[in-house]
């Protein structure tokens, strides 16, 4: 009877296990995508506290060798003796190491908190629905209150929440993603024509450039996440730029062009004395904010052999070095300079124009939405949250970028909707649909980045279409000169 009973309930659990794993693959098959989508965004939220996190994690075994070593050391010679004195002695040291840990682990799990809230807080909630968002506030709320009393609990109450937990967060992902919207319908990707040869003959610099860059420069280049500054050779700093910069995956001209444009930046902020000299007294930065992203560490041998195929090369707009701004994803169509930048004068070669990063760019960085509260525009027009509820789209540009917008009685520029909010909730001010509703405002949009000058994902799909790096840019940059300042 016994055997009878134990083989029923191994069927029933079979049965269940069978059932169970079923309707995982439908999950997976439903979150899959966009699980896949986010990833990539959860990896450019997160991967600045992760680098951080790692080369903490080298500076702790640096600490913490040499007193395990005096450890080991000391326990050697000890052997055999069995002295209280000895015992002491290794609970200090047990102690010293456990307390160092602690505190560094401490730390490492703070750094992690504050990516993951800054992913939640930029990409996740904003892709849910608001009985979604209330319901995982509300799970929050009941963990926070279970767990300080869950330790205390007899086993089987804990295994008991445990399961109850399990099934809350089950039911919590299953309705979870069928909250967050589906594929956004992509525009029609433009058709760019396509000459092979785009670029003029290569000038000869400026005489006082030329004499002043005759060899490679030895650039002192100062390290926003250590404080440090190093003295690098700009071909070499310019492979950690192309680490920092490019996907990895994209062709070499696309790896050539993006060189191009970083050379002439970095000649641009040494001989302008920009932010950098202006901040750090260095020529440049590895804080993508104040001139270029830097990560050596993902340099691909493609990356080199494109910085060694372009060495020497920027671009120049007459007698003067280019302003090669460029940004990750236009979204279609690139801005012109006044659209994201309202103060800048007009530049010639800083025109929209249309690009097909559409074709190969992931849809997490093509596509974007946002649920933008009021009280934020309130705060920076010094109004009241009610008095601004009639926030609204005023002017767009030629790209189709937002340029001017108007809330209680006051105008200000798309750029400034950026600052409000943040460039990684609103990723660009090419924005499709905008509405008002309650306390928010809501918004999609397409491209991440300001979109002036080279498009990263497009410079990627010219590459793909077989145009050369040299034509890359003088797409982007119409009127621009290629120069070779030294060989």
């Amino acid at each position: 009877m016994r055997k009878d009973w134990t083989d029923q309930v191994a069927r029933r659990w079979a049965a269940f296990w069978s059932t169970a794993a079923e309707r995982g693959r439908r999950l997976r098959a439903v979150v899959g995508p966009w699980m896949r989508q986010t990833s990539q965004t959860a990896s450019h939220n997160l991967s600045e506290h992760w680098w951080q996190t790692v080369s903490d994690g080298g500076k702790l075994r640096a600490r913490l060798r040499p007193a395990a070593g005096a450890v080991r050391t000391w326990l050697a010679a000890q052997s055999g003796r069995g002295s209280r004195r000895a015992q002491e002695y290794v609970g200090r040291a047990s102690r010293y190491l456990e307390k160092s840990l602690g505190t560094a682990l401490s730390g490492y799990l703070s750094t992690a908190s504050r990516g993951l809230a800054d992913y939640r807080r930029t990409v996740f909630e904003p892709r849910l629905s608001p009985t979604a968002l209330q319901a995982f506030a509300f799970t929050g709320r009941t963990y926070r209150r279970t767990l300080g009393r869950a330790f205390s609990m007899p086993r089987f109450r804990q295994s008991t929440l445990a399961a109850v937990s399990g099934a809350l967060v089950v039911i919590l992902v299953v309705s979870g993603s069928f909250t967050v919207p589906r594929d956004y319908a992509r525009k029609p990707i433009p058709d760019v024509p396509m000459p092979l040869r785009l670029a003029r003959p290569m000038v000869s610099p400026p005489a006082a450039l030329a004499k002043r860059f005759a060899s490679e420069p030895m650039i002192s280049v100062y390290h926003d996440d250590t404080g440090a500054t190093t003295y690098l050779p700009m071909e070499t700093y310019l492979i950690g730029v192309l680490g920092g910069e490019m996907d990895p995956r994209a062709p070499l001209e696309a790896f050539a062009a993006q060189a191009i444009v970083a050379r002439t930046t970095a000649i641009k902020a040494i001989v302008e004395k920009g932010t950098p000299w202006q901040l750090h007294r260095t020529d440049v930065c590895t804080s993508p904010s104040h001139l270029q992203a830097y990560r050596p560490i993902a340099a691909t041998p493609d990356m080199k052999r494109a910085v060694a195929a372009t060495r020497g090369q920027i671009l120049m707009y007459g007698d003067q070095i280019a302003s090669a701004v460029f940004a990750s994803c236009c979204g279609g169509r690139t801005a012109d300079v006044q659209e994201s930048y309202p103060s800048e004068p007009p530049t010639p070669y800083l025109k929209s124009v249309a690009c097909p990063c559409g074709e190969f760019a992931p849809d997490v960085e093509y596509h974007w939405r946002a649920r933008l509260p009021l009280w934020a525009v309130g705060s920076f027009l010094d109004k009241a949250t009610s008095a601004v509820s009639d926030l609204r789209i005023t002017a767009r540009g030629p790209s189709g970028r937002i340029t001017q917008m108007t809330a209680g009685g006051r105008t200000f520029s798309g750029a400034n909707l950026r600052s409000m909010f943040g460039s990684d909730l609103v990723r660009s001010t090419l924005v499709d649909t905008f509405s008002v509703s309650g306390s928010y405002a809501y918004a999609t949009g397409r491209g991440w980045g300001h979109g002036v000058g080279l498009c990263q994902w497009g410079a990627f799909t010219l590459a793909k279409k077989g145009m050369k790096a040299a034509d890359i840019v003088a797409y982007y940059y119409q009127g621009t000169d290629l120069v070779q300042l030294w060989k």
